[in-house]
């Protein structure tokens, strides 16, 4: 998506923090060796998706907004 010719600056600062928030998504869920499930865990898995998915639903307004 990043390089779309319909993606501007703003459009791409965005795309960046939904891959940072991946980052975070993705550590939450892999347990290492010896790691066990704790409860604060799932609230990172919480909070990490719903950050994506905001992000990702801005996303979406800029490129309607920008006719793609």
């Amino acid at each position: 998506m990043s390089k779309a010719p319909e993606t501007t600056p703003q459009i791409k600062e965005e795309l960046a923090q939904a891959r940072n928030q991946w980052v975070f998504f993705d550590s939450a869920l892999t347990l290492k060796a010896g790691e066990s499930a704790a409860p604060e865990r799932g609230a990172n898995v919480f909070a990490s998706s719903e950050n994506i998915l905001s992000v990702m639903e801005k996303v979406t307004g800029m490129y309607v907004r920008a006719g793609a």
